[in-house]
């Protein structure tokens, strides 16, 4: 993992900041959702697995290795 690379959004600074931007309010929201479900686990019991199936889609990253009951 690089720290800093001075050439990482070189020509499309906007672009990448909007993008970064999205993934951590994704982020964010999630995590603030996983609080509320943490306090009332009757409220949205599978918000924090859709949470993480979107944020790897906008990553481009496979999840994992999962048995299909658990997609």
């Amino acid at each position: 993992m690089t720290v800093f690379d001075s050439t990482h959004a070189k020509g499309n600074f906007w672009g990448h900041a909007k993008r970064a931007g999205f993934i951590s309010g994704l982020f964010l929201g999630a995590g603030l959702l996983g609080l509320v479900h943490m306090i009332f686990p009757f409220f949205l019991p599978e918000v924090m697995t859709l949470a993480n199936k979107r944020i790897s889609q906008e990553l481009e990253v496979a999840l994992c290795a999962c048995p299909e009951e658990w997609k």
